[in-house]
């Protein structure tokens, strides 16, 4: 989709103009705003392929969630549809979000929960990872924008290794963290305070966060 076909509504009027002519209807509205917007184009939107972003949205059939990272073209998009949606009209969508980065076809409304948490918010976690490795820089006598340099190529060579090697996770640790090494003692210690249980705790508040937000829609 080029720019140029791209329209933005923020008020009734345009909502309605901007309806009677699209093809895609993309709502990007908090969910308890979802039913207003629809009830103000519902007789418009018979034949439009309606997609919601709301983390949270009632009768709309496709719902979407992109991370931050599709506005360089590297983001993640989950995709949720019900049965009522044709695969063909799946594919559409599909398509036509492919440019904004990797799109993921979730099977189960609960699986778009999860990628939600994963990708939507983990595009922060990995962030609050990264200002923490960085942290350590600084109070070691490191300059701070120095160090988030460092933290950021760190980061990115990591990535590219493990495309180019085509390795798991942990097979990238287990060539990182060679026998008696720092990055072995580091890893043990993570490991030894409980830092992946810890994780994934804060995960599941997430998810209890999302399954609240659905009790008020």
């Amino acid at each position: 989709m080029k720019p140029s076909n791209l329209s933005i509504s923020k008020d009734y009027d345009h909502n309605r103009e901007l309806a009677s002519f699209a093809d895609y209807i993309f709502i990007a509205v908090r969910p308890t705003v979802v039913p207003v917007v629809l009830a103000q184009i519902k007789d418009l939107i018979s034949d439009k392929i309606v997609i919601s972003l709301a983390s949270v949205s009632k009768n709309i059939p496709i719902r979407i969630m992109p991370n931050l990272a599709i506005a360089n073209g590297h983001g993640v998009i989950g995709l949720y549809a019900d049965k009522k949606v044709s695969r063909a009209k799946v594919a559409q969508v599909k398509k036509l979000l492919s440019g904004l980065g990797l799109v993921v076809d979730c099977k189960k409304e609960s699986d778009l929960d999860t990628l939600t948490l994963m990708s939507g918010s983990g595009i922060a976690v990995a962030a609050y990872l990264m200002q923490t490795l960085a942290g350590y820089g600084v109070k070691r006598g490191m300059d701070a924008k120095l160090s988030q340099q460092v933290v950021t190529a760190v980061f990115k060579g990591a990535l590219k290794c493990l495309k180019e090697d085509k390795a798991t996770f942990s097979q990238f640790i287990e060539a990182v963290a060679t026998k008696g090494g720092t990055t072995e003692v580091i890893l043990a210690d993570l490991t030894k305070s409980n830092f992946p249980k810890k994780f994934l705790r804060a995960m599941s508040i997430g998810e209890k966060r999302i399954k609240a937000l659905k009790r008020k829609i």
